[in-house]
């Protein structure tokens, strides 16, 4: 789902300004006034942020089932329950929640909003590109490196299509 892609980067984003804006504006004091345990104030926080991701990433994937639906004549509203099809939502919903989760675990390490917004998609998307960059040039495809980027790419795949490795997209 390409919009997964906007939607990660959106809300891993807002991840990262829900603990950053708290130092940055002083109600970081106030908060560990009333809760004098910055771990669990902290575990407070990113579940108050994985609940509301959880819950929007749900509802953009509804909409936009439904609007796809609309629009398109192969798809009914009635496919979201299909295996394939709720399996490859579920990925997509857990994998926008869990890139919320990763921005704040960004902000908290960064304390700095700027500083965490351009390394989430750092994170998402260059590291990629770097390490296969890192496969084809320097290893000149040696058995463990050829090992490790197959088993990566398979991870990859299977995280953003749950049946990737039923129909071999990664070959090597």
């Amino acid at each position: 789902m390409p919009g997964s892609y906007f939607a990660m980067i959106l809300l891993g984003s807002l991840g990262v300004i829900a603990i950053t804006t708290e130092g940055s504006t002083g109600v970081i004091r106030s908060n560990l006034t009333a809760v004098p345990q910055r771990f669990l104030l902290l575990r407070a926080n990113a579940l108050a942020l994985v609940v509301w991701a959880a819950v929007v990433a749900a509802a953009l994937i509804l909409i936009g089932h439904l609007l796809t639906s609309i629009i398109g004549v192969l798809l009914s509203p009635a496919d979201m329950f299909d295996g394939e099809i709720a399996a490859m939502y579920i990925a997509n919903w857990a994998t926008v929640a869990l890139t919320a989760l990763l921005g704040f675990g960004l902000g908290v390490v960064l304390r700095s909003s700027a500083g965490g917004i351009v390394v989430l998609p750092v994170i998402m998307f260059v590291m990629q590109m770097v390490s296969s960059i890192l496969y084809y040039e320097v290893t000149d495809g040696a058995a463990w490196a050829d090992t490790l980027w197959v088993q990566y790419m398979n991870l990859v795949d299977n995280v953003v299509n749950p049946d990737a490795s039923e129909f071999n997209t990664v070959r090597r």
